[in-house]
């Protein structure tokens, strides 16, 4: 037997895009307000053009200054609009972040308006029972004599629900299906409600933190037990780069297994190119580079050199060594570990490596907030700090990294970034971590390594520390490595270039840089190898 439905005195519409039928029963289950409000909403619809809502009375500039310095300032934060749509999306944005109170008079009003059009079927015709439909019932579709129909016989007739009926309650919630709930962490308001109604049996499972969990009515359109063949999931692919991105997606999803026999075959394969500079010189310490020696960066024609001080040499770590780690998490910055809430998986790891100083606290729950090893691209220095042009640079720069644990790991590996890196090592002590200097004969060989394997381009600092990872890891779980700027099995969503800014994702790779689709097809293989594993799909621990 259904369950009686309950109904509410304040509707929380979660996502404007919710179905008109549940929104009508809604209103009509809302009860009275206990004290008079403001008329927000009049009486008689079509009156609400005239009350100063639509659109003039959120002229942005309209605001009064009280003098031309805030002005100035003011017209700063004026848009400037490309096309209508974008003004009426504007406009609808800024309908809906003005303080609002529900308004029992309105309600009542809208409740009539419904109660004097629907009669009878307002509230009892709402679902299909067995009191308000007799054995023997014809259904007819369509106005024509030929509409098709549908009798409702006897043995139908018992599997109906014998009397539904609807009561009163405080609160209720709609969830709608729209995209813009992601990121929104409004699971929990949802939840509140003592009644949420759910469309067209979206997931739950993985969206609770943004779209809730509770559910008490779900509707279910029967379109989606039509699109659950076959051949209405096969995809029609745009280009030949969403095919790819499909595929991949695909494989990635395929059940893992790390192998050790190929791990200790890569690995053999590292040492055999490498020698002794795979396990001891990652980091240039005052072990393996000598007071005076000298770091030579360019080609034979035009070199530069840069020597190590024996006041330099006292600022180098004496000797950092790397055991064998059981488990690593290499956390790069694809976009694609928004929303996945793998920061528990993350930081599980016993050894966590992080990419060009991303920004660890506002982004744990999908990142994790536990770092080892983070690298610090001196290009950074230029980009974020301003070349410490300033005092307040320096203190900003000082302050992020606080936020990190381990050796802050700078790659600088040409004469200007070893100059910078060496400066800064001398002026700017750290704290919490070491600040410490990539090795260039390491990178070199890594680089090298990979050259006579058939990969162009100079190594991208993630895909290079990926390698120093397998060098010394049993287990290397990869995180945020996707360099695509779209995820088919989500629906075709936009992946920001960066998790942690608004970077677009470049249209086309500079051959004279990194060569991020190679590298990822090598780690893909990697993985299809059990040699690593990467992790595009959500997390749920």
């Amino acid at each position: 037997m259904l369950q009686r439905f309950i109904w509410s005195e304040s509707v929380h519409v979660y996502l404007i895009f919710s179905m008109f039928c549940i929104i009508e029963i809604v209103v009509w289950i809302y009860y009275s307000a206990s004290t008079e409000t403001k008329d927000v909403f009049p009486a008689n619809i079509h009156s609400h053009l005239n009350h100063g809502l639509i659109p003039g009375q959120y002229k942005i500039a309209s605001r009064s200054v009280e003098n031309e310095t805030e002005a100035r300032n003011f017209s700063r934060e004026i848009w400037k609009f490309s096309t209508l749509e974008m003004e009426k999306i504007y406009l609808y944005k800024k309908l809906l972040t003005k303080e609002h109170s529900f308004n029992g008079t309105s309600l009542k009003v809208l409740r009539n308006e419904l109660q004097d059009s629907l009669g009878a079927y307002f509230k009892n015709y709402f679902i299909i029972d067995q009191q308000n439909t007799p054995k023997n019932y014809t259904f007819k579709f369509g106005k024509r004599k030929t509409s098709p129909k549908m009798q409702i016989l006897e043995d139908i007739h018992k599997l109906l629900p014998k009397n539904s009926t609807f009561e009163t309650f405080p609160r209720c919630s709609i969830v709608g299906n729209s995209g813009s709930i992601l990121g929104s962490r409004c699971g929990k308001d949802i939840d509140k409600a003592d009644f949420v109604f759910r469309c067209n049996a979206a997931h739950i499972r993985l969206f609770e933190a943004d779209a809730g969990y509770k559910s008490n009515l779900t509707t279910f359109n029967p379109s989606i037990l039509r699109t659950s063949n076959l051949t209405s999931q096969l995809w029609n692919f745009e280009d030949v780069d969403i095919e790819k991105t499909y595929l991949y997606e695909q494989l990635l999803k395929k059940s893992h297994a790390f192998n050790e026999t190929n791990i200790r075959t890569f690995r053999n394969e590292l040492q055999l190119s490498m020698g002794k500079h795979l396990q001891s010189n990652i980091i240039i310490d005052q072990q393996n580079t000598p007071k005076n020696h000298t770091f030579e960066f360019g080609s034979e024609k035009k070199s530069q050199n840069v020597k190590i001080s024996q006041d330099t040499h006292k600022l180098l770590p004496r000797n950092i060594t790397f055991e064998s780690i059981p488990r690593c998490s290499v956390v790069g910055n694809s976009g694609s570990i928004l929303h996945s809430k793998c920061g528990n998986d993350v930081d599980q790891a016993d050894f966590v490596f992080r990419c060009n100083a991303a920004p660890i606290a506002e982004y744990a729950i999908d990142a994790g907030n536990k770092s080892n090893l983070t690298t610090f691209n001196p290009s950074i220095f230029k980009t974020r700090y301003n070349k410490f042009a300033k005092p307040k640079d320096v203190l900003r720069f000082l302050k992020d990294m606080t936020q990190y644990r381990g050796v802050i790991w700078a790659p600088c590996f040409s004469y200007s970034s070893m100059e910078l890196c060496l400066e800064i090592m001398k002026t700017y002590p750290l704290q919490e971590n070491n600040f410490v200097l990539g090795h260039p004969d390491h990178f070199q060989k890594i680089q090298q390594f990979w050259e006579s394997r058939g990969q162009k381009g100079r190594l991208s600092t993630g895909f290079y520390i990926v390698n120093v990872a397998l060098a010394r890891c049993r287990e290397v779980h990869l995180y945020g490595f996707w360099p695509f700027a779209k995820m088919i099995d989500r629906g075709s969503e936009e992946i920001p270039y960066h998790y942690f800014d608004q970077l677009p994702f470049p249209a086309f790779e500079n051959p004279k840089q990194h060569n991020m689709n190679s590298e990822f097809s090598v780690l893909l293989q990697l993985h299809l190898h059990g040699v690593l594993r990467i992790h595009v799909e959500k997390c749920y621990s």
